[in-house]
C-alpha cells in the first residue's frame, strides 16, 4: 500500500484519474496533463497523515500536536473527511427501502406515567434495516430525512 502512494507523492501517476503524463510546475506542485489536476505531493502526504489519525481514532487536537501541524488545519480535514463519509452514507442509505425490522431506542422520558414510545420527551436514537443480505444501522436524524419506503 505504501508504494502506491509514494507513486503519487513522488509525482509517477496522477491521483485522480491515475494518468502518468504528469510535469512539475514552478510552484513544485504537479499537473496532470490528461485530466489537468493540479496538486501539491507535500498537501497529499500530509491529508493521508491526517487520514491516518482520523482513522485511528485519535483527536484533532492529539494528532496536530503529534504531526506537528496547526489544530485549525487537523480539524478542517476531519471535519472534510465526516462529510464524505456522511455523503457516502446518506447515497447507501437511499437504496433502502421497506420498513425497520427492529425495535427502536429512545432516550429521555420520565419513569412516572405513560411509558414506552408514547412518554412525552423521549428521542429515537437508531434504527436498523435490512435489505438484500446487508443490515444498515442509522442515526435517526437520517430516518427522519429519508423515511423508508413501503
Amino acid at each position: 500500500m505504501e508504494e502506491r502512494v509514494n507513486i503519487f507523492i513522488e509525482g509517477k501517476r496522477c491521483p485522480r484519474c491515475n494518468g502518468e503524463r504528469l510535469y512539475r510546475l514552478r510552484d513544485k506542485r504537479y499537473k496532470c496533463k490528461v485530466c489537468c489536476y493540479k496538486y501539491s505531493s507535500i498537501k497529499l502526504r500530509d491529508d493521508l497523515a491526517i487520514a491516518h489519525y482520523f482513522s485511528l481514532e485519535i483527536p484533532a487536537n492529539k494528532a496536530a500536536r503529534d504531526l506537528g501541524f496547526s489544530y485549525n488545519k487537523v480539524h478542517n480535514r476531519y471535519m472534510v473527511l465526516r462529510q464524505e463519509i456522511f455523503r457516502y452514507l446518506k447515497e447507501e442509505f437511499k437504496i433502502l427501502t421497506g420498513e425497520i425490522e427492529c425495535d427502536e431506542s429512545y432516550f429521555g422520558g420520565k419513569k412516572k406515567g405513560i411509558r414506552g414510545r408514547g412518554s412525552a420527551g423521549k428521542i429515537k436514537v437508531f434504527g436498523m434495516l435490512e435489505r438484500q443480505g446487508r443490515i444498515f444501522t442509522t442515526p435517526a436524524a437520517l430516518l427522519t430525512m429519508f423515511p423508508p419506503r413501503h
